[in-house]
């Protein structure tokens, strides 16, 4: 691997580390949030910044705008999954599941959309 791929300490000190750590926060992100408005993510709670990121819908777009070679993401890839960089972002997702389902739930019983019951049925029946 080329000097491009970030120690473990998340990428302080390596090359590109500041792309680098914003790299990590978009792929921490849910690719299903990219083609929402960014009124509802305000909504949501995202602030500019994060919002600015979900604009951003490919790896290859994402190395359009930090000027970052698509070689290098792929680098990145392999050392995110293989250092685990993302698996704290992971355990603290699985613990608010169940606060989204309630969420979800109380927003399907008030105003359901066909979306939201899919999304339902899909992640809370397994069809």
């Amino acid at each position: 691997m080329s000097d491009a791929v970030p120690p473990p300490n998340r990428g302080r000190g390596a090359y590109k580390a500041r792309e680098f750590e914003t790299y990590l926060k978009w792929r921490a992100l849910p690719p299903s949030y990219r083609d929402m408005p960014r009124q509802s993510l305000e909504k949501m709670g995202f602030d500019e910044s994060m919002q600015d990121l979900l604009e951003i819908k490919s790896q290859k777009a994402f190395a359009e705008r930090y000027s970052v070679d698509e070689s290098t993401l792929t680098e990145w890839n392999v050392r995110i999954d293989r250092d685990g960089l993302l698996d704290d972002t992971r355990a603290w997702m699985r613990s608010m599941t169940p606060l989204v389902f309630g969420s979800l739930l109380k927003k399907i019983v008030k105003n359901p959309h066909s979306s939201d019951v899919r999304l339902w049925l899909e992640y809370g029946e397994g069809i």
